[in-house]
């Protein structure tokens, strides 16, 4: 049963206000949690132009604004900048696979992967973010906040709660670089509606509480970033444990299909949501 069909079922929806500004020829970009990569992922199976995380899942937002820099403004990175462990160097801003016995290769592979993200990227209609936590890493022998911990030591960690107002300075910074690299993108951001439990069920309801409220106040302090509420769609809308998978941290393939609908609703016009409804999205 397709997501149109069976939504009813949850009325009263809340209303998101609508901003139809996507059409069947727009080119997407997204970057930060597994939650973007999923939508992303839905808009190419319907064959419209979407593009995620070249550097792999990315959470927080300073991490996030560290590679969007480096993307939006397709920046070299610096050997100084990796971090040896054993014979290897590793690249922390980046996911687990950059990494490599050699400096200078692992240097190639990540500009390569840049000039090519900053091609996708400054070609955009729609730079969408996806925050996952406000809980930082902290790489206490490199003295920096990484994206991946690159299975090290956890006793070279150490994790911190990043305060309010640096999570809001973080988003008016990305915003900012998105304005500055590519002015004709639309700037969206979201919350993942993934539950981080192994944080704790308290800390999780922190760090998605700080995200939520940093970015209402971004909005109102920049009014070109959009918001969309996939955290409150997934926890208050649908708030049912049988929308989780068995792990009761990640949505199922319907809850995701339900929020996509959502999307689609308040971001698509009519032109493109015609296109994606000849090509249904339907659950197995």
């Amino acid at each position: 049963m397709s997501v149109e069909q069976t939504k009813n079922q949850f009325l009263p929806a809340f209303t998101i206000e609508s901003h139809p500004f996507l059409s069947p020829e727009c080119k997407l970009y997204f970057l930060g949690s597994c939650f973007g990569e999923e939508i992303s992922r839905r808009f190419h199976r319907l064959q419209i132009t979407s593009n995620s995380n070249p550097y792999g899942v990315l959470f927080h937002p300073i991490t996030l604004l560290q590679n969007l820099q480096q993307i939006a403004f397709n920046q070299a990175c610096q050997v100084k900048d990796f971090f040896e462990y054993n014979g290897i160097y590793h690249s922390l801003l980046h996911a687990n696979r950059f990494q490599h016995m050699e400096s200078k290769t692992l240097q190639s592979i990540i500009d390569e992967c840049t000039a090519k993200a900053h091609l996708q990227f400054i070609a955009a209609d729609m730079v969408c973010i996806t925050l996952g936590t406000a809980w930082t890493y902290h790489h206490i022998p490199s003295k920096k906040n990484i994206g991946n911990c690159h299975k090290l030591p956890q006793k070279q960690f150490q994790k911190n709660l990043t305060p309010h107002q640096h999570l809001i300075e973080t988003i008016l910074s990305m915003a900012e670089a998105i304005s500055s690299a590519n002015p004709k993108a639309q700037i969206l951001f979201t919350v993942s509606p993934v539950r981080h439990i192994r944080d704790g069920v308290m800390q999780n309801l922190q760090s998605k509480s700080k995200l939520i409220s940093a970015l209402h106040e971004a909005t109102l302090l920049n009014h070109r970033i959009l918001y969309f509420p996939a955290y409150e769609i997934a926890h208050e809308e649908l708030k049912d444990w049988r929308f989780f998978r068995y792990d009761l941290m990640h949505p199922t393939e319907w809850t995701i299909n339900h929020i996509f609908t959502r999307f689609c609703e308040t971001f698509c016009q009519e032109s493109m949501r015609d296109k994606l409804r000849k090509r249904a999205l339907v659950t197995s």
